[in-house]
Formats: C-alpha cells, sequence, structure tokens
C-alpha cells in the first residue's frame, strides 16, 4: 500500500515530535505535561471552520470535564505512560492539571485538583502530552476557536467523589438450592484449577488461564480459587475492567474496594473504601472499572473476565515474551503500609502438594 505525502509528512512530524519529547523525559522523568507546537501548521479561523465541517471536536470545550488518560494497558516503555491531545486555537487556551495519582474526595472536588495551568499561545497546532492518571482539563474564553484534533490514548471523566466510590456492581444469578451444591459446584472449578499444570500461585490464590486473549477477541478468562481463610490478599490494582463469576459456599468471603488514586495509599483513604459482603451458596458477578484497588477476603472460586486486554499484554501473550506469569503481568500492588515487593510465584513444592490435596 503506498503513502500518500501527507502521511508521509506526518509520520515526519510524529517522528521529529517523539525525539524532542523522549529528550525532555529524559531530563525530567518527573514530568506530568508538555506542549510542543507544530512548526510548519498554523491555526487560523478558515481551518478551524474546515475541521468542523469534517469532525466534531474529539473533547467539548463549551462544558469542559476535568479528565485523565486511563489506556487500560501495560507500559512497555515511556510513551505507554502518557497520553496526547493535538489541538488547533487561534487564540490563547491553558490546560489546567493536578497531581499524580490523586482522586477527589468529599472536601475536595475534580476541579480542586487542578493546581497547576500550563498557557498556550493561538494562531498554532501543537500537542500537548499529559501523563496517565494525571487530571486535567482543557479552558479557553472561545470555544468556537479551539478545536481537539485527535486523542491518543483513552481519557474518562474524574468523577465527584460520592459518584466515584459509587463505581461497581454486585448482582446474585442464582442462589443455589443446597450448602452441599455450591460445595459441589465449587470442587469441580478447583479441579480444574488444581490439575492444570500451567497454573500459577500467588500466595494463596491460584489461578487457571482458561483463555487467552487476541488481537481479534481482546478478552481473557482466568479460573481462580481463593483460600483466605481469615487473611485478606494484598491490595493491588490492575490496568484493566474486570468482571468476576463467583460461586461461593457457606465460608465468609467477600471484597474490599478501594476507589482513591493509584499513588494514594488506600489505607489512608478511607473515604472511598467500599467493603462488600458475598452472600453464602451463590452464583454472583461482581464488576469494577481499571485502576481500582482491591483485596479480596475468605474462600471462593471465581471465573475473572477481563472484556478487554490492551495491546501491550496481548503481544507479550501471543509472542511468549512475558516476563512473569500471566495474571501478575497485569497486577500493581497498592501503597500500602504492608507493601509488598512481589508474589509468590509457582512454587514447585507447593504446587505439588496442593495437586495432591485436590486429586482425592
Amino acid at each position: 500500500m503506498k503513502l500518500s505525502l501527507r502521511h508521509a509528512i506526518g509520520a515526519i512530524r510524529a517522528n521529529i515530535y517523539n525525539v524532542r519529547f523522549y529528550s525532555k523525559f529524559r531530563a525530567n522523568p518527573n514530568l506530568l505535561i508538555d506542549y510542543e507546537p507544530i512548526n510548519d501548521m498554523k491555526a487560523s479561523e478558515e481551518s478551524l471552520k474546515f475541521l468542523r465541517g469534517k469532525d466534531p471536536s474529539c473533547l467539548n470545550l463549551e462544558k469542559p470535564a476535568v479528565l485523565q488518560v486511563t489506556t487500560p494497558d501495560t507500559e512497555r516503555d515511556f510513551p505507554d505512560e502518557f497520553g496526547t491531545v493535538t489541538c488547533a486555537s487561534t487564540k490563547k487556551y491553558k490546560v489546567k492539571y493536578g497531581k499524580y495519582g490523586i482522586m477527589p474526595s468529599e472536601t475536595k472536588t475534580p476541579v480542586d485538583l487542578l493546581t497547576q495551568e500550563l498557557l498556550i499561545d493561538g494562531g498554532n497546532v501543537g500537542i500537548v502530552t499529559i501523563r496517565k492518571h494525571v487530571p486535567f482539563r482543557i479552558e479557553t474564553e472561545d470555544p468556537d476557536q479551539t478545536f481537539v484534533m485527535h486523542i491518543r490514548g483513552e481519557v474518562s471523566e474524574v468523577f465527584e467523589h460520592k459518584d466515584n466510590i459509587e463505581r461497581y456492581s454486585l448482582n446474585t444469578l442464582a442462589k443455589l438450592e443446597s450448602p452441599e451444591q455450591a460445595k459441589q459446584l465449587s470442587l469441580s472449578l478447583q479441579k480444574k484449577i488444581f490439575h492444570d499444570k500451567g497454573n500459577e500461585y500467588f500466595y494463596e490464590e491460584v489461578t487457571s488461564k482458561v483463555y487467552k486473549p487476541t488481537i481479534h477477541n481482546r478478552s481473557s478468562g482466568t479460573l481462580m480459587h481463593f483460600a483466605q481463610a481469615n487473611k485478606a490478599t494484598a491490595s493491588h490494582y490492575h490496568p484493566g475492567e474486570r468482571s468476576l463469576i463467583i460461586v461461593t459456599t457457606d465460608k465468609p468471603a467477600g471484597v474490599t474496594l478501594n476507589f482513591c488514586g493509584i499513588a494514594e495509599n488506600p489505607d489512608k483513604r478511607t473515604d472511598c473504601k467500599k467493603y462488600i459482603k458475598f452472600p453464602k451458596n451463590s452464583l454472583i458477578v461482581l464488576n469494577f472499572p481499571p485502576y481500582t484497588h482491591h483485596k479480596f477476603h475468605g474462600e471462593f472460586d471465581c471465573m475473572s473476565v477481563h472484556p478487554r486486554e490492551g495491546i501491550n499484554l496481548i503481544e507479550a501473550v501471543q509472542s511468549g515474551t512475558l516476563s512473569k506469569g500471566f495474571l501478575e503481568s497485569a497486577t500493581v500492588f497498592s501503597k500500602t503500609e504492608n507493601d509488598h515487593n512481589s508474589w509468590k510465584m509457582s512454587l514447585p513444592e507447593a504446587r505439588k502438594n496442593n495437586s495432591n490435596n485436590h486429586s482425592r
């Protein structure tokens, strides 16, 4: 396929921008936001009128929301830590932004998080680069004279505290007929998990991959067995949403969710905490969004469905270049008081003992 001159020029511009930004990133690895004009492109009323005639602006600047880049994927290189917004404007505008990885509270609104600003001159087309999980909002006195042409990465709204902490659901599919039926269903899942020679051990949690993600079907499914008894797993999060189809028995089980930012300590953000007790002897479904801190309690089995894995993770799975286990590769420990350095991975002796215990 032949590339047009326009595409070739676009590729050259992108390469020049990446080289410039990389030099800035190396000089300041903690960089939160940056702006780089595309020097040979100017913004005029005629060019904005032309753009609006072809497509709507990627963002609503008349009623701008507080946003953050939340691309649900593992980070392979430094560009994966950022998103970009390409803007054309005939007038000055500003990007207000805040600290990395902080979420609103009962006394602090999303707008209150925006403590800094970047002023950008008009008459230019340029690229605003924003680190993931940094709240931001583009503001302009004349929305008709500013046009958002393109966004690289996924952005999501930063909600008010009362809405943020309700971003989950728990639904009961069925109340199982008897404790014995629940136990048998649970044992059937455990047998499949422990008989899988490729299963993975994380503390008391044991997992078995059911189906891997592909470029054509980006979802994945993993069977999971939890046996914490009176303990809980370490608090952690994943760069992707989760839908858990859970089987409970007459043993107690539950989950603690926390919707604070990824740079915050969930132990200190109790205002963002939600403890959910699972109903006994039931088939239930638990859903929560990407980057939600969580830890599981008690004993249960489940099928963890990841509706849409990131491209980086999928490519690593398909190429066989995952340096860690499948689930571990998409797991990040929360910044808790009892921070853990790593999962306990697939100990041969533990694998052997558990297999023996579940083969009777």
